[in-house]
C-alpha cells in the first residue's frame, strides 16, 4: 500500500483511534461489570505491517486475594495489507500475595520483512525483502525475593523456516547468518524489580528487567550463542499533570547469532520512527525519552525522543555512529483508573522516514 499524504493519513489514523477507543471502552466497561472472558476488535498500523486488523480474547481472573493483579489468558490474531498473518498465545500470571509471577508467550507468524545489512553503517539501498514463516516460545517463572524483587529461570525458542528472499542472487551473496532458516533454544535466568504504581502507564517508580540467556549449538549448523540484556525503566512525576519517562536498553551477544536474534533498534516499543530491524548488530545501547503531559482525564499528550549506537564489539560502541528519532503522540484514556490507554504516535527519524503508530499501552 503506498502511504497517503502525511496530513491524510494523520486524520484517518485519528479517525481509527477514536473508533477503537469507543470499542474499547465498551469492552472495559463490560470487565468492570464482571466479564471474565472479553473478545476485542484490533486495528493498529506500524511501518513493518501497515494497517491490520484482527481479534483478541481476553481471559481474567486472580489467583489469591484482591490485591493481587489480575492474571490473564490471551489469544490474538491479525491479518495486515503486507499480507502478514500474526497470531499469538499469551499468559501473565500472578501468585497468591504475588510470591511468584509466571509468563508465557507462543506466536506463528507468516511475515513480510526487510534487510538492510548488519552494523552501524548499513544503508537504506542495500534493503532486501524476504517473506518467512516462524514459531517462537517464551517462557519464565519468578519467585520473590522481596517485596517488588523477583528472579528465576526462562526459555525461548525459535523456529524460523521457508525464508524466501525476493532477490535469491543478492540474498546469497550477503552470507547472512542463518539466512536459509534456522532453529535455536536457549535457557537463562531473570532478574526484576518492579515499584511502578501502574503496569499500563506508570507516574513514578523503576521497572529493571535484567537476564542472561545461552543459546548451545543443539541444532546442526546452527553456533552457540548468548544474550545478556539490561532494561532500566524510571518515571518522574515532574508535576501532578507531568511525567518524564526515561528508559536505557543495553544488549550484548556472545558467539555467533543468526541475522534475527540480534540486537535490533526501530518498532513500536524502542526507537520509534525506525522500521524494526533497520539496525542490528550484536551489541546496542540505546536511551528512549517521553514527556508525558495529562490534558484531560481521557487525553494526554507525549513527545518523545530516542537515541541509540550499535556496534560488532562492544569495545566499538560509538556515539559518532548514533542513530535517533523523535515524535509526538495522543494517548486515549479507556480507562482512566487503570489507566489503559490507545496509542497514537507519528516519529520521524534522521534519514528521513516517518513512522505512523497505532497499538495499545505506553512504548514503555
Amino acid at each position: 500500500m503506498k502511504w497517503l499524504p502525511g496530513f491524510g493519513i494523520c486524520i484517518l489514523m485519528a479517525s481509527s483511534a477514536v473508533a477503537q477507543n469507543r470499542l474499547l471502552a465498551k469492552a472495559d466497561s463490560l470487565l468492570s461489570a464482571g466479564l471474565s472472558f472479553l473478545p476485542i476488535p484490533i486495528v493498529y498500523n506500524s511501518p513493518e505491517t501497515s494497517w491490520g486488523a484482527g481479534l483478541s480474547m481476553g481471559y481474567y481472573f486472580q489467583l489469591g486475594d484482591s490485591v493481587v493483579r489480575h492474571s490473564n489468558l490471551q489469544a490474538q490474531a491479525v491479518y495486515t495489507l503486507r499480507q502478514q498473518f500474526i497470531s499469538r498465545l499469551s499468559a501473565d500470571l500472578f501468585g497468591p500475595s504475588e510470591k511468584w509471577y509466571a509468563y508465557g508467550y507462543l506466536s506463528y507468524r507468516n511475515y513480510a520483512d526487510r534487510f538492510f545489512g548488519i552494523g552501524p553503517e548499513s544503508s537504506l539501498a542495500n534493503r532486501l525483502d524476504f517473506n518467512f514463516q516462524s514459531w517462537e516460545m517464551r517462557a519464565g517463572w519468578l519467585w520473590q525475593l522481596q517485596q517488588n524483587h523477583f528472579v528465576g529461570p526462562l526459555l525461548r525458542h525459535h523456529h524460523l523456516y521457508r525464508l524466501m528472499p525476493a532477490d535469491l542472487d543478492r540474498w546469497n551473496s550477503q552470507g547472512i547468518l542463518g539466512g536459509a532458516g534456522y532453529t535455536s533454544t536457549g535457557l537463562g535466568i531473570e532478574y526484576r524489580i518492579d515499584t511502578r504504581n501502574n503496569v499500563q502507564s506508570a507516574q513514578s517508580g523503576w521497572f529493571v528487567r535484567a537476564f542472561y540467556r545461552y543459546h548451545p549449538a543443539w541444532y546442526q549448523n546452527v553456533p552457540a550463542f548468548s544474550l545478556t540484556s539490561i532494561d532500566l525503566r524510571h518515571f518522574t512525576p515532574l508535576h501532578p499533570r507531568w511525567v518524564w519517562a526515561n528508559r536505557l536498553l543495553s544488549q550484548h551477544q556472545g558467539g555467533q547469532p543468526a541475522f534475527r536474534e540480534l540486537a535490533q533498534a526501530g518498532g513500536s516499543e524502542f526507537a520509534r520512527g525506525y522500521f524494526e530491524g533497520r539496525f542490528r548488530d550484536k551489541h546496542l545501547t540505546g536511551w528512549d525519552s517521553e514527556i508525558r503531559w495529562q490534558m484531560h482525564r481521557h487525553l494526554a499528550l507525549n513527545v518523545f525522543g530516542s537515541l541509540f549506537t550499535l556496534a560488532p564489539q562492544a569495545q566499538k560502541l560509538h556515539w559518532q555512529y548514533a542513530q535517533a528519532a523523535y515524535g509526538v503522540g495522543l494517548r486515549l484514556f479507556v480507562n482512566p483508573r487503570e489507566r489503559i490507554a490507545l496509542r497514537l504516535d507519528v516519529a520521524r527519524n534522521i534519514e528521513g522516514q516517518y513512522g505512523f503508530y497505532i497499538d495499545l499501552s505506553e512504548a514503555f
